[in-house]
């Protein structure tokens, strides 16, 4: 696959992707209704696949201009979101996340699928965590990610967080996936502003659409940092709130010229969404009282 360029080879994982999500979204199948799936049996016998959604997820994909394979990337974002290379990353992560909800903690899952989330936690789990995180890397080295392949490698970033295993390995880049990854994220685009201004109404309907659970990165953004505060609370909420209440600071000191009104909502959007865990705790409450 690293030296499979075309888009033919693309539609093809694509379509391989989409049958091998189909067959194991609900369960690992392959059992004879007495004995248990050899997958689950036998987790080791999962890890061509589990190779092969890690090497899609992980592969370049360069701009046009580069000249470099896989050739003529789209520039609209509408023709990016339906570039068949880049729907191989949305359904190889989509698969991993899926997995890791199912199996990452072995303690929720169900009885003949505990030697399975075993493997898939002290192995596959950490295994996949790397790619996922240079692929939330793209958007701030300047490079281009669709919003459907980064919500979804949120996703599975917030599986990570509560899976001892995998946290050992994101603690390091708390700073990276807090103020480079989600904070951004959940800031207004260009986008959101322009419709904003020109369409209003639409602007109410985009941020309050019950599928944007589903799609929007900036759900899985607030829901990574939110759960992050709820079970990793010492590693991050003072920081945390520190960075948030300097925004605020910096916005109300600044001449109208240059206050950054982006910035601020991203601000208000943090402390929203960690309100209820704030005011129930007195230390914090009284912090954000002023504000």
């Amino acid at each position: 696959m690293p030296d499979e360029h075309s888009l033919e080879a693309a539609m093809t994982l694509k379509q391989i992707l989409k049958i091998f999500w189909s067959s194991t979204q609900f369960y690992l199948p392959g059992g004879d209704g007495k004995d248990p799936s050899p997958a689950l049996a036998h987790p080791e016998s999962m890890q061509p696949w589990l190779d092969i959604l890690q090497i899609a997820l992980v592969k370049p994909l360069p701009e046009a201009s580069t000249g470099r394979p896989p050739l003529h990337q789209p520039i609209t974002v509408e023709e990016r979101n339906a570039w068949p290379w880049w729907k191989v990353k949305k359904w190889a992560v989509q698969i991993m996340s899926r997995l890791f909800s199912r199996y990452g903690i072995p303690s929720y899952a169900e009885d003949d699928a505990k030697e399975f989330a075993r493997f898939f936690s002290q192995n596959v789990a950490t295994q996949f965590l790397g790619p996922v995180c240079e692929t939330l890397n793209l958007r701030p080295s300047g490079q281009f990610c669709t919003d459907r392949v980064v919500h979804l490698c949120l996703t599975y970033v917030d599986l990570a967080v509560e899976l001892s295993s995998t946290y050992k390995l994101l603690k390091p880049h708390l700073d990276f996936l807090l103020y480079q990854v989600c904070f951004p994220t959940m800031c207004l685009t260009q986008e959101d502003i322009d419709i904003f201004e020109n369409d209003p109404h639409e602007f109410v309907h985009r941020q309050n659409s019950p599928l944007a659970d589903f799609y929007d990165p900036r759900m899985s953004a607030i829901t990574l940092v939110t759960d992050l505060v709820k079970h990793r609370g010492q590693d991050v909420t003072q920081n945390l709130l520190g960075r948030m209440t300097e925004i605020l600071q910096r916005y109300a000191a600044s001449p109208p010229e240059s206050k950054n009104h982006i910035e601020k909502d991203g601000a208000l959007l943090t402390f929203g969404s960690l309100s209820k865990f704030l005011l129930a705790k007195e230390k914090y409450a009284k912090e954000i009282e002023g504000l």
